[in-house]
């Protein structure tokens, strides 16, 4: 670790340093200069009375209840040892003290500094961290602390929606951290397109939750009409609260924290949220004194936006001028003096759209910060008002690329390989694709590196075969595919959520205001932002695979939407929608004006005038009322959009392969599940598949002179045949099998349980026959003396002392020393059941 510019390597400096830094940072209470104007807070952004009574309510044996149970038990507990599992198990032994505990803290008799306990763990916030400031601090609470303030905050969450400006979406019910990312991006293009001379500025706050002034806490409480008692509980939480580090396991002694919120507590958020609101509302001011001015489209009642959170991670957007750019210095040094909460104007950037370089570096110097470039990294999304180029996109396939880097892909199982690249490798460049279009070029550098890594454990100088097609494995398994993410159709699928979101009425936000005031009355394509113009694209799609229960058709389109019958009209009236002149018509436009605001490229005639007056019949029938328009989503039976029902729907191939998923279902490992549905689909790589590809060498099978194919190496090889009568099935039943389906159609026809033996047995078998198929090539020999394998002019033999018993009709397998596995039969005594079933069997 670093410290104050040395490298120190001895552990006890290290701890010593660490353990000073956060009781200096956390254990003094820093300086609050400055306090509130009496009518600083308007009333309307006060908590009501009845509201803040309903917060001081005594708590229940409910709430206790579903705040025990609604928590994670495999969560890591904190210094007590005791998890949520512990309470969930013992429930009806505990229920009572636990009551008595809760009952006690209302009343304010509870000496909680025996309960709220905390052991910080130091998360490293990059791969080379070294400084004390680059460990994020995560707090390990009690749980029986824990359940203390999730039943505040399950209290709070019902007010905050009216407490909490919409600017900001962190951690508050029906916002989304995308929502913000999309506001910015069309903020920034709107500014660009319109010439609007701005600046943005992405501030970056230092510790920001771990500076947080408990007493400016209580003092916004208060401003803001929370009681006495609620806020007697928060304070009660903070001054009873003792830390300690964790170092690698070991915590060190405790010490009291007189500032800050932890990180970890489910609380804290809540919090934070309302100390940050203060920022909010002093722009808001700003903006209503006409001091502090926005860019943008005008969304914030007639007055464009200033200012967007998410949590600690905030962006203004100004006008680029010195006199704007002072007053919101101001205002971040007065948030300073009252939050505690410190600007980093270091990390703070400063960026200029339709300004020239000079007047640029000036604002930035007057605010006190760097300048920075587009595209801006917020919330982990590029934002540009141009369309993202390969090298934008970068960002995304190095983080692809580096998850290899902590793998060891040589030494994992292609079933572990598989897991990876499905929960791994597909789910990195998600959270991107949930915002932007992906490029086909990054799309092909993903998948590179996806099948890459499955196929050839990450190594790309090692050449090994790709068994299956990449389009093959990332069809769904019941299509015969195996399973893996289709990127593209993914993509869509998270394209389209928001094209839902904004036909939906249950979904509200800021962004959903921009789109409209930007787009309602401007639908041309070239105009519109890249976010926006690949929502339109998506159009076609989001019409045909959703249907309206018919509202107020405000939202419905006329033509294009499915709200009467089972298609559009413009299915059902091709050819009144080819010649109409106004296609994009709601139907409350056409409904109002009993379709006399249908306009058309030229007098209707013949069929053309008899469809319109079918249409016209269709109009005069419908009736519109005052409620939502209401979206019903085709591809779920409940009727609600789902990104997974969605991508089902893209990759949907028709009819279900028949018996695709057996493979899949058996309880056996997952690299032999690949493998058997690899072995019966013919891709493994048998002498005669690799001379398919370009090997050059002998199709015959090692152990006879009969070329190797599947059929032969696991069904029609003398030895092999050997093998499975030495397991005990009837020379018949095996010979009748003349390829590896007979043997899947067999298995069929048993009875469950005996299917799923047979299917366990068949499969430890292949695995185990090609496991020492592949050690016989490499020495060009078997060892049949371990198996007893003799060849005689009469066909295999068995010498082995276990017949005897294969004969009685037992079986079963077990390892017999330098990786072979021994096979035997048997039935089980005084069961019903005739069929021959295993009961053991190994995988090597």
């Amino acid at each position: 670790m670093e410290i104050e510019g040395h490298n120190v390597t001895d552990r006890n400096n290290i701890e010593q340093h660490i353990l000073e830094y956060y009781r200096s940072l956390l254990g003094s209470e820093g300086c609050k200069v400055a306090s509130f104007h009496n009518n600083f807070w308007e009333e309307e952004w006060n908590l009501d009375p009845v509201a803040s009574n309903t917060l001081e309510q005594p708590f229940t044996l409910e709430e206790v209840y579903f705040v025990v149970f609604d928590s994670d038990p495999t969560g890591t507990p904190g210094p007590d040892g005791i998890s949520f599992s512990f309470y969930q198990t013992y429930w009806d032994l505990v229920k009572e003290d636990i009551l008595k505990v809760v009952n006690s803290f209302y009343d304010g008799t509870l000496q909680l500094v025996k309960l709220n306990k905390a052991c910080i763990s130091l998360i490293p916030k990059n791969k080379n961290a070294k400084l004390v400031t680059q460990y994020r601090p995560i707090s390990l609470v009690n749980c029986s602390a824990k359940i203390l303030t999730k039943m505040l905050t399950n209290r709070l969450e019902l007010v905050m929606d009216s407490l909490i400006e919409n600017t900001q979406a962190g951690f508050m019910k029906g916002r989304y951290i995308l929502d913000n990312a999309v506001l910015a991006h069309e903020i920034i293009h709107d500014c660009k397109t319109s010439r609007q001379q701005g600046v943005i500025i992405k501030v970056d706050f230092e510790k920001a939750y771990d500076r947080v002034s408990w007493s400016y806490m209580d003092e916004v409480l208060t401003l803001r009409g929370f009681g006495n008692r609620w806020r007697g509980w928060i304070q009660s939480i903070f001054k009873s609260s003792l830390t300690c580090i964790l170092f690698n396991g070991t915590p060190s002694i405790y010490f009291p924290c007189k500032r800050g919120l932890r990180q970890g507590d489910p609380l804290s958020p809540f919090l934070f949220n309302i100390a940050a609101d203060t920022l909010a509302r002093m722009f808001h001011r700003g903006r209503q004194a006409q001091i502090i001015h926005g860019l943008g489209p005008s969304i914030l009642n007639n007055i464009p936006i200033t200012n967007i959170h998410y949590a600690d991670d905030i962006i203004f957007f100004l006008q680029a001028n010195v006199y704007n750019i002072e007053h919101v210095k101001w205002a971040m040094l007065l948030f300073e003096a009252l939050t505690g909460i410190k600007i980093n104007f270091s990390k703070t950037e400063l960026i200029g759209i339709n300004i020239d370089e000079s007047l640029c570096h000036h604002l930035a110097q007057v605010f006190g910060c760097k300048v920075g470039s587009l595209p801006l990294h917020y919330l982990g999304i590029p934002l540009h008002y141009r369309k993202l180029t390969n090298s934008d996109w970068s960002c995304v396939v190095d983080k692809v690329s580096s998850k290899l880097q902590q793998w060891k892909g040589a030494f994992l199982s292609i079933g572990g390989r598989l897991i990876l690249v499905n929960s791994v490798l597909s789910a990195v460049p998600l959270y991107t694709l949930s915002m932007y279009k992906m490029p086909e070029n990054v799309k092909k550098q993903i998948n590179i590196i996806r099948r890459t890594f499955l196929w050839q454990g990450g190594h790309s100088h090692t050449k090994k075969y790709a068994l299956v097609n990449w389009a093959r494995a990332c069809l769904r398994k019941e299509f015969d595919g195996m399973g893996i993410l289709e990127l593209g159709q993914m993509n869509i699928s998270l394209l389209l959520k928001w094209w839902w979101k904004l036909k939906s009425p249950n979904h509200q936000g800021l962004w959903k205001t921009m789109i409209r005031t930007k787009y309602e009355n401007n639908r041309t394509l070239s105009k519109m932002s890249p976010f926006w113009k690949e929502i339109q694209k998506l159009n076609p799609l989001g019409h045909s695979s959703c249907r309206y229960q018919l509202g107020n058709g405000r939202v419905v389109s006329f033509w294009n939407d499915i709200w009467v019958g089972d298609c559009s009209l413009a299915s059902c009236f091709s050819y009144l929608y080819k010649i109409c002149s106004n296609r994009e018509c709601t139907v409350a436009e056409v409904v109002v004006t009993h379709g006399r605001n249908l306009l058309f490229q030229r007098s209707l005639t013949g069929m053309l005038l008899h469809d319109f007056y079918e249409l016209l019949d269709v109009i005069q029938n419908t009736v519109i009322s005052p409620e939502e328009d209401e979206p019903v989503w085709r591809w779920d039976s409940k009727g609600c959009f789902s990104t997974q029902s969605c991508y089902n729907f893209l990759n949907f191939r028709g009819i279900k392969v028949k018996h695709s998923n057996l493979w899949w279902k058996i309880k056996i490992p997952y690299k032999v599940q690949i493998f058997m549905w690899l072995l019966h689909k013919n891709r493994i790589l048998t002498k005669t598949n690799l001379l398919k590809r370009g090997w050059v060498g002998s199709p015959n099978c090692t152990f006879c002179t009969q070329d190797e194919d599947s059929t032969h190496l696991f069904l029609s090889c003398p030895y092999i045949q050997h093998l499975w009568f030495w397991m005990g099935y009837n020379q018949n039943v095996f010979q009748s099998w003349t390829n590896l389906q007979d043997v899947v159609n067999f298995s069929l026809c048993l009875q469950n349980n005996n299917k799923q033996s047979f299917l366990l047995v068949y499969s430890a078998f292949c695995w185990n026959v090609v496991s020492q198929i592949g050690g016989a090539r490499v020495h060009w020999a078997l060892d049949t003396t371990r198996l007893g394998l003799h060849p005689s002019p009469d066909g295999p033999t068995c010498r082995d002392a276990s017949r005897k018993k294969c004969r009685d009709g037992y079986c079963s397998l077990s390892e017999c020393g330098g990786g072979w596995i021994e096979l035997r039969r048997w039935k089980a005594a005084q069961k019903k059941k005739k069929n021959l079933i295993s009961k053991a069997f190994a995988f090597t």
